[in-house]
């Protein structure tokens, strides 16, 4: 038993932001996880996202469909992969031990890492963007300021300024732990009067692959479930609703502009044409993308991108510097460049949902299908041969196997969207390739479950005989050990003495 007790100083594989959080931690409320979506749901991702299926060929109510399914689909994912980090309060670096091994886990977190540099960096641009607004909106002369900057740089002064001025409110945020969410969330989302994410198709994929970094901090299990069922697709059709009508309003309405599918440039538009009268609506409507942007950028990006650096190097990093590393990062692939220069970085971006179905696929198979959502907490951080986890050398074969044969069939498609020169490849894999993340999460998760049943690893479905990081209470332990009860237990069916 002396190899199962964990230390809580820092070690190279844990540190305390990512061991099991004690109870005082856990502080989300099914209000909070309302009140944390609502912050961040209506903003450019869900706004532009389905607006540009217009410029796509979609009429209005088939784009409104696609939307209406893939919000459904997406917060079933969510749910689903949230459920590790409610139950056992672990984030997903750590949950992918399970599946990856101790250190195979690190290529995953690598993977979610150069994303969350990525999308910091876009989002910020984009945040700064909406500073831009607010600012033009009080002083319009601001749009006229004189550049300094060379056509080289790919921006204008302007936009410099307005950058500089979003990230002075990033970084104090970053110093705010998720814990102490509540409030701000609330805050933003009083204040933001419609809500949604600032990111792509990809980056509501990616939500399924952070929900339980989010989800650990969940007072009871069940709260993320029904904190996020309802209101996260609600709140994301709104969004996409208001983008695809706005931007079909504005066809007709400015028949001399192009496509306004970015809300930056609507705003500007509806202030040039509407003239005095419409700078206060302009400003407000700014303030809120600008609101929900911020959210999103801190949250989503930096402090995710934080818990991953801290579960890769936690003797060194904990989520704050993890964090404010995302950020510098993210500043210096200059995302100006990026958005404002013809590029394949976009695509390669958005392309990127080719890798993370099948990461997403075994991580739900592992933890649902052959775990039965049993976790030995101990043994996630035994870094030798003691551990369940370690498997070879800390690495578990089976993973990159059934990671690639997830991968493979998307990979002609995907090099055709992201080369610079035109690749002859037959339509039947461009059809694989829009159906990537899907598909990927079906032959990973096959090939995962098959793969385990030839070749069983040690110590499925167990658990620690002891609370020994003693974060439950005596329902939850009972809770966390017969799972299938636990909904008897919290009728009271179940009496813990």
């Amino acid at each position: 038993m002396l190899s199962l007790q964990v230390s809580t100083t820092a070690t190279p594989y844990q540190n305390d932001d990512i061991l099991p959080l004690p109870m005082p931690r856990r502080t989300w409320t099914k209000r909070t996880f309302i009140y944390f979506w609502l912050s961040i749901s209506i903003s450019l991702g869900a706004w532009s996202g389905a607006s540009t299926s217009l410029a796509a060929g979609l009429t209005v109510g088939q784009a409104i469909a696609v939307c209406a399914i893939s919000n459904v689909v997406i917060v079933l994912g969510m749910v689903a992969s949230g459920q590790a980090g409610s139950t056992w309060h672990i984030p997903f670096a750590v949950i992918n031990r399970t599946c990856w091994g101790i250190r195979g886990s690190w290529f995953v977190v690598t993977n979610r890492v150069i994303l969350s540099c990525c999308w910091f960096g876009v989002d910020a641009w984009y945040g700064g963007q909406m500073v831009k607004v607010m600012i033009g909106a009080i002083w319009p002369s601001f749009y006229g300021m004189e550049n300094t900057f060379s056509e080289k740089a790919a921006m204008k002064t302007n936009s410099f300024i307005s950058f500089v001025v979003f990230l002075g409110f990033v970084v104090p945020l970053i110093l705010v732990r998720p814990e102490r969410y509540r409030l701000p969330c609330l805050i933003a989302s009083m204040l933001d009067p419609f809500g949604t994410n600032p990111m792509t198709v990809l980056m509501l994929k990616y939500q399924n692959l952070i929900s339980s970094d989010f989800t650990r901090y969940a007072k009871r299990p069940n709260d993320q479930i029904w904190g996020q069922i309802f209101v996260v697709p609600l709140s994301f059709f709104f969004a996409n609703i208001l983008g695809i009508i706005t931007t079909s309003c504005a066809r007709g309405l400015y028949p001399d502009e192009p496509l306004l599918w970015k809300v930056s440039d609507l705003l500007h538009a509806i202030q040039v044409h509407e003239g005095r009268g419409a700078r206060p609506a302009v400003f407000f409507a700014g303030l809120a993308f600008f609101l929900s942007l911020l959210s999103s950028t801190v949250a989503a990006s930096a402090i995710v991108g934080g818990i991953d650096l801290s579960a890769m190097l936690p003797r060194y990093i904990d989520i704050r510097r993890g964090a404010y590393i995302i950020l510098i990062v993210g500043i210096a692939i200059q995302p100006w460049k990026i958005l404002n220069t013809p590029n394949n970085f976009i695509d390669a971006l958005s392309g990127y949902a080719v890798f993370l179905g099948p990461l997403t696929g075994i991580m739900l198979t592992e933890y649902h299908v052959l775990r039965r959502q049993r976790i030995k907490l101990s043994h996630l951080f035994i870094p030798n041969s003691m551990s369940d986890y370690w498997f070879w050398r800390g690495i578990n074969w089976r993973a990159p196997i059934a990671w690639l044969l997830g991968v493979f069939p998307n990979l002609p498609g995907f090099a055709a969207s992201i080369s610079a020169k035109p690749l002859k490849v037959n339509m039947t894999w461009m059809h694989v390739f829009y159906m990537s993340w899907f598909l990927g999460f079906l032959i990973s998760g096959m090939a995962w479950i098959i793969l385990n049943l030839l070749w069983p690893p040690p110590g499925q479905q167990e658990v620690d005989e002891e609370d020994i990081f003693d974060i439950y209470s005596d329902k939850e332990e009972e809770k966390r050990e017969f799972p299938e009860n636990a909904q008897a237990i919290d009728k009271g069916e179940i009496v813990i003495s």
